[in-house]
Order: structure tokens, then C-alpha cells, then sequence
């Protein structure tokens, strides 16, 4: 399973408020896209809109807890008792980490107002703000819980930040050249894809990315980064993961006539006819989403 709690962490120091942090680290079971999941949650930071009321990370943890185990049939009270029960027992587990879950009781002795005017997430903010921890101990409750419950993620493809997987099987490198997007052809399919596949054993996900780009389009002369994670779950809880890299290249040489691809072709955006069309799309909207904001 993913470590949430990192993720939390990781999206708090990225920009995201405190309960934007923890429901948008579990997106990945949630089912809500990026947007969708900073939305629901943008209200509660700060402690509900910087009032400094209830923990923001705590209130994305309950968000997250009633997406996963929450109740719609209104007229059982068993149901509404059961779940009100566990987000006591969480709001529990929670104060005996931060001692309240409330806000205010948390930051006392840090700066801290009530205006609409959000902190500048400056250095300073972050080495005075236990805030990036809290909303990692939230998501980690959640993790928790899932760990004694288990929970059956749905299909699809989902984002995550740059080193949260536990383990890679794949890479994925997107190719800009001259401003525009580079995809291959196979020599026994007709449909377009990205550089990349499988990683070897003993391989980073660096130097798979580095010999996939080489093998799959020829590029003699260029610079690579990894951008984010992904997964893909196809049934079963089962995820298999990998990292996905942007590649811009200023040489290309003729790919060896061993190697398996037929063609190369410079396109604006995604072509149409691609392979693995559930999962490219989704990773070339983030790729974009990435290098534009």
C-alpha cells in the first residue's frame, strides 16, 4: 500500500493546505481527480477557513473516512452510530499525538491569525509550522485503518508525487523536441505511444528511463527528469507502479534497425490512436499540468 502519510507531507510542503494535504493524498482510493479533491477540501484549512477551529488535516481525515467506510442510508441509526464511532476513535488516536484537534490549541505559541489572508509559504513558515507532520499523523490514521479494515481501490489510473511509490516496475518519459511532442510506432502495431516499458533488474528508474528513451527513439543529446508516480490498478487491488520522466531533446539518431520501433512522429498534443489509451491520456494531462504551472 502507499504511504499516504508521506504523500500528506510531501503535498502540504508543495503548496496544498492542511486538508487539501490529506484528502488528496488518498485520491488514489477516493476515486477524485486532482481538482475535485482540492475543491471538497479547500474550506477546512486553517482550521475551517483560518478560524483556527477544528484541525484542517483531522477534517481531511474524516472526509476521507466517510468516502471510504461513510453511510447514505439516512434511516439506519446502526450505521450512523458505527461510523460516528470511529471518527471518535480517530479524533481520539489524533489528540493523544497533538494533545487537541483543535487548531488554535495546536499552534499555541506560533503566530497565527484569524484574517482570510493565507501565511506566504516561505522557509521561515515552514520550520515554525508543525502543520507538514500533522497532516502526515491524519493521513497515517487513515493508513492505519485501512491496514485492520482493507479497502478495495478502484480501477484506473492515479498521480502521485515524485517518489511516493514503494516500488517501480515501469517508466514512462515524454519527448519534447522543438516544441513539439514526440511519439513512436512499433513495428507490429499500428497506434502511437511514449517512450518506455518495463525496468531490468538491478536498473534505477533513471537509467531505465535513459535506456528506454535511447532504444525507443534514438536521442543522442538531451536532458531528463522525473516529473511524478503513477499507478495503474487493473482489478483486484493489485497496483503496478511507475515514474514518469519529461525528456527534451536536441539530437536524434537513427534508431538501430534491431530495435523494435518502425516510425517516429512529432505531434502538438497526444495522437488519437495510441496505446493504452485508459493511461496515457491521463499521464500526458498531468505532464502538462506540471510544466505549465
Amino acid at each position: 500500500m502507499l504511504d499516504h502519510a508521506k504523500i500528506a507531507e510531501e503535498h502540504f510542503l508543495s503548496g496544498c493546505n492542511c486538508a487539501q494535504a490529506v484528502v488528496y493524498a488518498f485520491s488514489d482510493l477516493t476515486g477524485f481527480d486532482r481538482d475535485t479533491s482540492l475543491k471538497l477540501a479547500c474550506s477546512f484549512g486553517g482550521g475551517f477557513g483560518r478560524l483556527r477551529e477544528v484541525c484542517g488535516a483531522f477534517s481531511g481525515a474524516c472526509m476521507v473516512a466517510g468516502l471510504l467506510w461513510g453511510y447514505s442510508d439516512t434511516d439506519t441509526k446502526s450505521l450512523k452510530a458505527d461510523h460516528y464511532a470511529l471518527i471518535q476513535k480517530m479524533a481520539a488516536d489524533f489528540r493523544e499525538m497533538h494533545g487537541s484537534i483543535i487548531c488554535r490549541d495546536m499552534l499555541r505559541g506560533i503566530e497565527s491569525s484569524t484574517d482570510s489572508n493565507p501565511s506566504d509559504r516561505t522557509a521561515e513558515y515552514y520550520k515554525k509550522r508543525p502543520c507538514p507532520k500533522i497532516a502526515a499523523s491524519a493521513a497515517g490514521i487513515v493508513d492505519r485503518i485501512l491496514a485492520e479494515r482493507g479497502f478495495e481501490p478502484p480501477m484506473g489510473t492515479h498521480i502521485y508525487p515524485l517518489n511516493a511509490a514503494p516500488d517501480y516496475r515501469f517508466v514512462v518519459i515524454f519527448v519534447r523536441s522543438g516544441g513539439q511532442w514526440i511519439y513512436t510506432r512499433a513495428k507490429d502495431r499500428d497506434v502511437w505511444e511514449t517512450a518506455g516499458g518495463h525496468m531490468e533488474p538491478g536498473e534505477t528508474t533513471l537509467d531505465a528511463a535513459k535506456r528506454e528513451l535511447w532504444e525507443e527513439t534514438g536521442a543522442a543529446e538531451y536532458d531528463i527528469r522525473p516529473v511524478f508516480d503513477y499507478s495503474v490498478n487493473n482489478g483486484g487491488g493489485h497496483y503496478a507502479f511507475g515514474q514518469v520522466f519529461l525528456a527534451d531533446v536536441r539530437r536524434f539518431d537513427p534508431v538501430p534497425a534491431e530495435f523494435e520501433m518502425e516510425e517516429i512522429r512529432a505531434f502538438d498534443t497526444y495522437p488519437t490512436e495510441m496505446r493504452f489509451p485508459e493511461i496515457l491520456p491521463v499521464l500526458y494531462g498531468r505532464m502538462e499540468q506540471e510544466i505549465t504551472e
